[in-house]
Order: structure tokens, then C-alpha cells, then sequence
């Protein structure tokens, strides 16, 4: 389990990483924060402090599934005035099946390998060159490489 000093290290570090990626899947503040805090917590109890490295990623994965998990519960509405005021200039359709099509690719990313997962997230959702990826997961960037590359052959089958 972490200290209090290593949790708050990093809070301070990630936690802005972490809200920014979870109000870009929801589009809605109140419950991203909701979610931030139950992934810190969920966090606490789980995070190695052997492996500091990681604690970005883990924390992506976790705010990730946290969200898909809320849009899942979520999914249907019960009747129109749930919908948000903006409703009539959002593309709800166009929306939705950019959601499926994300979890069809994650799918097939973890099915290949769950390493490209993390990378698909980090490379595209916080468009990290490839040093700070091979810096994050501890590996090498020419590693980090080949995996971009096969990455994008799974996500072309997708497309």
C-alpha cells in the first residue's frame, strides 16, 4: 500500500491527466469528478509502490474501465428531458458509434496483446511521443516502436 506521501505525490502528478481523460469520454464535469475520485481511491488500494513507473498508466486503465462502466450503467435513458439542453447541436449518433468503434479496437488491442492497450491510450489520448512512453511503461523505444507499428495494423483491420 502507498504512503500518504506517495498518494499525494501522485494526486499532484496525475490527477489532472487523469480528470481530463475522463471528462473527454463523459463530456460532463460533475460526474468526472465523481469518477477521479473513486479512481484514486481504487488507486490507494491497489497501487505498487515498488513500481512508480506505472502509476500513470494504471491510473488511465482504471479512470478508463471506471467510465466505461458509468456510460454502460448509464446507456439508457429513461425519457427525453434527460437528454442535456444542447441535445439538438450534439451528434448523438456520430457520438456513439465513435464510442463503439473505440471499444472495438480496444478489444481487439487486448486480445492481440494488453501491452498495446496502454500504448493505444497513452499514444493517442495524451499523444506521448514514443520516449515518454518507453519512459512510462520501462521499456525500450525501439520497443515502443514496434508496438506503435502493430498497433496500427490491428486499428486499420478495425477501420
Amino acid at each position: 500500500m502507498l504512503t500518504d506521501r506517495e498518494f499525494n505525490a501522485a494526486y499532484d502528478k496525475y490527477s489532472r491527466s487523469t480528470y481530463l481523460h475522463i471528462y473527454r469520454i463523459l463530456q460532463n464535469e460533475a460526474v468526472a469528478e465523481e469518477i477521479l475520485q473513486e479512481t484514486f481511491l481504487r488507486f490507494l488500494e491497489k497501487a505498487d509502490p515498488g513500481r512508480p513507473g506505472d502509476f500513470r498508466t494504471f491510473l488511465i486503465h482504471i479512470s478508463h474501465n471506471l467510465a466505461v462502466d458509468y456510460i454502460k450503467k448509464h446507456a439508457r435513458l429513461k425519457n427525453v428531458e434527460d437528454f442535456p439542453a444542447e441535445a439538438d447541436r450534439r451528434d448523438f449518433a456520430g457520438e456513439a458509434e465513435a464510442r463503439v468503434l473505440r471499444d472495438e479496437i480496444q478489444q481487439k488491442l487486448v486480445a492481440a496483446d494488453e501491452r498495446y492497450l496502454n500504448i493505444f491510450l497513452l499514444r493517442v489520448d495524451y499523444e506521448m511521443t514514443y520516449d515518454e512512453i518507453a519512459t512510462t511503461l520501462g521499456i525500450p523505444k525501439r520497443t515502443t516502436m514496434r508496438y506503435v507499428e502493430n498497433i496500427r495494423k490491428i486499428v486499420q483491420g478495425v477501420l
